[in-house]
C-alpha cells in the first residue's frame, strides 16, 4: 500500500516536469470549499491558455462523480490552438459546448472523441480555416453547430459525414468560395442553414437535394451570379429563402414551394414566383415585370426602387395587405388600379411620378381597410381630399415633397380621416403663417406632425423644423427625397450597399434614425399632457415668436423647447434604469442564495478520514 502511494506521488511530481500539462478548473467549483458539493449543470472555464503541444487536465471537484451533473461547458476569455478534447471524457454527460472567441485554429475528429452525447457546439469568432474529412463524425447526436465568423476557406466534401441528426448549421461570415454538391448528403434532418456573408459564386443544382427537411436557407451577401437549374425545387418544406445582395441576373423559382422570398440588391429584370409565395421582398433591382403564375396567396409585396411602370398584373392579387411600389416610374394610375385589393392595409407610392390627374374619384374607393398611405415626392400640387372619402381607417398619411400650398387641415379628422394619428408634410410650399396655424390645429386634434430627424431645418424659415416661405411667391427646392422606410426595412438592408440617392446625413445608421423618430413621437405626445404646464407655456411663446420677424428670439425658443424635451426623456430613462437595476439585483441575490446552499455528505466525511489515516501510515 505504501509502495503504491509513493509511486503515485512520484508520478504526480514528475508528470508536470516531463509533460506540458495545463490544469483547467470550473469557475463555479473554484469558489467552493473542500467540503462543499456543486450541483449545478454548467462549468465555466476562464483564462485558459494552450498551444498545439498542450495537454490539459480538467479538474471538476474533489469527487469525480460531480461531473455527472455538468451538461454545459463554456470557455471564457481563453486562448487555445484547438478545443481541449479532454472535456468530453471528463464530462461524459455533456450536452452543450461553447468556445467562442478563443483563437482556435485547428479542428480534427480526435477533438470530439467521447462526445457522442453532445447536442450543441458553438465555436464563433475563432480562426478556423479548414473543415477536414469526417471532422464531426464522432458527434452522432449533434443538432446545432455554429461556426460563424471564422476564416473558413475550405470544406472537404465529407466534413459533415455521420452528423445525421444536425438540424441547425451556421457558417455565416467566413471565406467560403465553393461548396461540393455532395457536402450535405448526410444532413437529412437539417432544417436551418446560414451561408450568408461568404464568397460563394455558384450554387449547384444538387447542393440541397438530400436536405429535404430544410425550412430556411440564407445565402445573402455573397457573390452568387449563377444558380444552376431548380436548386430549391425538391425542398417541399422550404418557408424562407434569402438571396439578397448578390449578382443574380435571373433565378428560377416558379416551381419552388416557398412562402417568404427575400432577394434585394441584385440585378434582376424579371421575376417568376410560385403559387405559394406569401411575402416578396425584392427592392433595389431592375425588375420591370413579375409573373405571379396564378398566385392568389401573396399578402406582402415590396418592390422599392425597381423599374415597374405597369401595375395591371398586381390588380389580381386580392389578398395583398402591404404594397410598396416606391421609386418606380409608374407615372399614372387609373380608377381600377387597386379596385380588387380590398384587404390592402399599407400602400407606398412615394416618388412614383404620380400627378394630380392620376388621383381621381374611385382610385381608393374599395380600399376600406387602408391605414397607411404614402404619396410623398410626387407631382401633386393640389390634392382633392374628396377622393379619400372611403378611407375611414387611415391612421398615417405622408404627403411630403409635393409643393402643396394648402390642405383642409381643420377638417381632416371630422370629414375625411376620423382615425388619423400621424401626418408628414415636409418639403412643401407652406406659407410660414399658414404652417404655424396648421401645426397648431393638427396637434390640437391629437395628430402627430411627423418629420425625420435629418429633414429638420433650423437655419432658414421654419416652424417646428419644417421649412416654410414668408410669402406665396417663393418656392421650396429639395435636393433628394428622404425615403420613408419601415423599421423592418431598415433591419433587412444589407450592409454592403446603400439605398438610392444617399444624402450627406446617411452616415448616421438606421438604428439612430429609428431611435430619433421614436423620440419625435414622444415629443409630440408630451405636447398634449395637461399637467405639463411649463411645456405648454413655452409652446405658446414659441408660436407668438413665429408670427414676428425676430429670428433670434425664435431660435432661442426652439432650443429651449428641445432642451426641455431632452431633459424630460433623460429623467425618464434614469428612473427606468434604477428600477431595472433594483429588480435585476434582487433576482440575482435570490438566485445566488437558492443555488449556493450546500451540505457535506457522510460519504465525503468518511473519505476525508480515510485519506488522513493513509497519510499517517505513510509518515
Amino acid at each position: 500500500m505504501r509502495v503504491e502511494l509513493i509511486v503515485v506521488t512520484i508520478i504526480g511530481i514528475l508528470n508536470p516536469i516531463f509533460c506540458d500539462l495545463t490544469e483547467l478548473k470550473c469557475d463555479e467549483i473554484k469558489a467552493l470549499s473542500y467540503y462543499e458539493r456543486y450541483y449545478g449543470t454548467k462549468c465555466t472555464i476562464s483564462d485558459g491558455v494552450g498551444d498545439s503541444g498542450s495537454t490539459f487536465v480538467i479538474r471538476t471537484a474533489n469527487n469525480y462523480e460531480y461531473s455527472k451533473n455538468i451538461q454545459e461547458v463554456e470557455f471564457s476569455n481563453c486562448k487555445f490552438y484547438d478545443i481541449p478534447k479532454d472535456i468530453f471524457p471528463t464530462f461524459p454527460y455533456l450536452k452543450k459546448a461553447i468556445a467562442n472567441n478563443c483563437g482556435i485554429e485547428d479542428m480534427t475528429k480526435y477533438n470530439f472523441q467521447y462526445a457522442s452525447e453532445l447536442l450543441e457546439l458553438r465555436m464563433r469568432s475563432n480562426k478556423i480555416k479548414k473543415l477536414p474529412h469526417s471532422v464531426f463524425s464522432q458527434l452522432t447526436s449533434l443538432t446545432t453547430l455554429d461556426l460563424s465568423t471564422n476564416q473558413i476557406e475550405e470544406i472537404q466534401n465529407d466534413a459533415f459525414a455521420g452528423v445525421t441528426k444536425l438540424q441547425t448549421l451556421t457558417l455565416s461570415d467566413n471565406r467560403i468560395v465553393k461548396l461540393d454538391e455532395n457536402l450535405f448528403r448526410d444532413l437529412s434532418s437539417l432544417m436551418y442553414i446560414r451561408l450568408d456573408s461568404n464568397k460563394l459564386q455558384v450554387i449547384d443544382e444538387k447542393l440541397f437535394a438530400s436536405a429535404l427537411n430544410l425550412t430556411e436557407i440564407r445565402l445573402d451577401s455573397n457573390e452568387i451570379a449563377i444558380i444552376n437549374g431548380d436548386a430549391f425545387g425538391a425542398l417541399k418544406n422550404l418557408k424562407y429563402l434569402n438571396l439578397g445582395n448578390n449578382r443574380l441576373l435571373n433565378v428560377r423559382l416558379s416551381e419552388t414551394k416557398i412562402e417568404r422570398l427575400f432577394i434585394p440588391y441584385n440585378k434582376l429584370t424579371h421575376l417568376d414566383i410560385n403559387k405559394n409565395l406569401k411575402v416578396l421582398y425584392a427592392p433595389y433591382n431592375d425588375i420591370a415585370t413579375i409573373n405571379f403564375n396564378g398566385n392568389t396567396e401573396i399578402v406582402e409585396i415590396k418592390l422599392r426602387q425597381n423599374l415597374v411602370s405597369d401595375i395591371t398584373n398586381f390588380t389580381a392579387q386580392t389578398k395583398v395587405e402591404v404594397l410598396d411600389l416606391s421609386y418606380n416610374p409608374i407615372n399614372t394610375l387609373n380608377i381600377s388600379s387597386f379596385a380588387r385589393m380590398s384587404d390592402l392595409i399599407k400602400l407606398n407610392l412615394e416618388y412614383t411620378n404620380i400627378t394630380s390627374t392620376s388621383l381621381t374619384f374611385g382610385t381608393f374607393a374599395h380600399n376600406f381597410n387602408l391605414s397607411q398611405l404614402d404619396l410623398s415626392y410626387n407631382q401633386l400640387r393640389k390634392i382633392d381630399f374628396q377622393i379619400f372619402t372611403a378611407l375611414n381607417h387611415l391612421t398615417h398619411l405622408k404627403i411630403d415633397g409635393n409643393n402643396l400650398t394648402d390642405i383642409p387641415y381643420e377638417q381632416l379628422k371630422t370629414h375625411y380621416f376620423p382615425k388619423l394619428s400621424l401626418i408628414s408634410i415636409n418639403d412643401n410650399d407652406w406659407n410660414c403663417t399658414y404652417l404655424s396655424s396648421m401645426i397648431k390645429s393638427l396637434k390640437q386634434n391629437n395628430i402627430i406632425v411627423f418629420i425625420f430627424a435629418k429633414m429638420r431645418v433650423y437655419d432658414s424659415n421654419n416652424v417646428d423644423g419644417i421649412r416654410c416661405v414668408p410669402n406665396n411667391t417663393q418656392h421650396i427646392q429639395w435636393d433628394d427625397p428622404t425615403e420613408h422606410m419601415d423599421d423592418e426595412d431598415y433591419a433587412q438592408l444589407p450592409v454592403k450597399k446603400s439605398p438610392m440617392k444617399p444624402t450627406n446625413s446617411d452616415d448616421l445608421s438606421a438604428n439612430f434614425t429609428r431611435i430619433w423618430n421614436r423620440i419625435l413621437e414622444i415629443e409630440s405626445t408630451l405636447m398634449h399632457i395637461e399637467n405639463a404646464a411649463q411645456f405648454n407655456k413655452g409652446l405658446v411663446a414659441f408660436q407668438e415668436a413665429l408670427t414676428s420677424n425676430n429670428n433670434e428670439e425664435r431660435d432661442m425658443i426652439v432650443q429651449s423647447e428641445v432642451g426641455f424635451i431632452k431633459a424630460v426623456l433623460i429623467f425618464i430613462c434614469f428612473l427606468i434604469s434604477i428600477i431595472v437595476f433594483v429588480v435585476v439585483a434582487k433576482s440575482a441575490r435570490e438566485y445566488v442564495m437558492n443555488r449556493r446552499i450546500y451540505f457535506p455528505s457522510d460519504n465525503l466525511r468518511r473519505s476525508t478520514t480515510t485519506i488522513q489515516t493513509a497519510m499517517e501510515h505513510v509518515m
